[in-house]
Formats: structure tokens, C-alpha cells, sequence
């Protein structure tokens, strides 16, 4: 894995990535502490879990077809290593989903899913280690290729051709995870930018989503800086 110096160039993972591992993170620590034979807990791991998948399946579907379709056209072959990755991560993924309906549906009818639980979070575990590698492959190796095929101003371009595909209720899940796992500078700038571009309605969404995400001392910093 290449190891990437300290740069002021625009690096194309940190907002998502850092919103990946906030949820998946946060899912792990309710796999391990919930209790399999209640109901609504389960019922709330599942819509985090949910919720996960979500964001998993824009964020690849996003870089197959802009990061590593313009990738390839300027160094063919340098992102096929990712996009053999997402195909294994998608396998894994649909492991997961199969198990944490499986929980579900036995909640529902009162049985203990104590058992089926643990695997469960045995399979996150596995999941979780998996997908971090394959983010830091991505936050270094990819993004060195990137850096030398195209410029910030090409990155940029490439990042509102994402954001142009991320359906309303998908980017406020954006807001949900990654606002938080933001430092309070870059947070602000992002926020500002959805300000900037997005209609009234919609951003008055995003801020709604915002005062559920973030503590209150950080909401207010955000607010007297928009």
C-alpha cells in the first residue's frame, strides 16, 4: 500500500469514507451490545444495518462508474483492483443483509435470537476488518493514481458528477453519518457548499438532519458560521 505524504491536493475519500466508518463502527458497537431477545432492539440494529447497506451500495456504485470509469480511460487496468474489491465486498454484504433479516423475522416471532446474534456479529466483525483495508487501499493507492492522471480541477468535476446522482433521502444519510465524523472546518465548508447548491427545501432537510446528528456545541458552531 502506497503511503500517501502530507498534501494540500484534494483527496476524494474523506468525506464518505469517514461517514463508512462512523456507521459501521456504530453498528458494531450495537451488535455487540444488543439483546436478541428484544423486539425493538433488534428492530433498531436492523434499520441501522439498513441504513449501512444504503450508503455502501451509492458510494460503490458511484466510483465504478465515475472515479474508476475515468481511471481507466486515462491508465487502463490501474482500477480494476477495485473494482474486483467491490465485488467482494458485495458478496459479503449480502451475507450480512441475509443475516440480520434472519434476525428480524425471528424477533418478530418472539424467539430468543441470542445464538443467531452472535454470529452475526462475528460476520460484522469480519466485514468490518474487510472493508477498512479496503478503504485505506482506496485512500492511498487509488488516490495517488488519481493525483497523477488528473488534476484537482478534473477531481472536482468528477466529485459533482457523483453528487449529481445521489438521490435526496440517500445524501441526508450522508448528512446522518458523515457530518459527525467531520472535523469542525471541513464540516462547515461541505455544509456550506450543500447551502450554495442545494434548494431551500431540501437544505432546510439537511439542517433538520444536522441537529440530529451533531452535539449541540457543534451545531452551534456550524449555525454561526453558515
Amino acid at each position: 500500500m502506497t503511503a500517501i505524504l502530507a498534501t494540500t491536493r484534494k483527496r476524494m475519500f474523506d468525506i464518505p469514507h469517514k461517514g463508512l466508518r462512523n456507521i459501521l463502527s456504530q453498528l458494531s458497537l450495537m451488535a455487540g451490545n444488543t439483546d436478541y431477545r428484544n423486539a425493538f432492539a433488534i428492530g433498531k440494529l436492523h434499520q441501522t444495518g439498513q441504513e449501512l447497506f444504503v450508503l455502501l451500495d451509492e458510494h460503490a456504485a458511484g466510483e465504478n462508474a465515475v472515479l474508476l470509469a475515468d481511471l481507466e480511460q486515462r491508465c487502463p487496468g490501474a482500477g480494476q483492483h477495485n473494482l474486483d474489491d467491490h465485488e467482494e465486498i458485495e458478496h459479503r454484504q449480502a451475507a450480512l443483509a441475509l443475516a440480520l433479516d434472519t434476525l428480524l423475522a425471528g424477533s418478530k416471532t418472539g424467539a430468543d435470537m441470542s445464538a443467531e446474534g452472535h454470529q452475526f456479529f462475528q460476520l460484522l466483525s469480519q466485514f468490518h476488518a474487510a472493508y477498512i483495508q479496503h478503504m485505506l487501499e482506496e485512500e492511498n493507492d487509488t488516490q495517488a493514481q488519481l493525483w497523477a492522471h488528473f488534476t484537482d480541477e478534473e477531481l472536482d468535476g468528477m466529485t459533482g458528477r457523483i453528487i449529481s446522482k445521489i438521490q435526496p433521502d440517500v445524501m441526508l444519510l450522508w448528512v446522518k453519518w458523515s457530518a459527525p465524523a467531520l472535523p469542525h472546518a471541513e464540516r462547515t465548508a461541505w455544509v456550506r457548499a450543500m447551502k450554495a447548491g442545494a434548494p431551500a427545501p431540501f437544505f432546510a432537510q439537511v439542517m433538520a438532519a444536522l441537529e440530529g446528528a451533531l452535539p449541540p456545541l457543534d451545531l452551534e458552531m456550524l449555525m454561526g458560521e453558515l
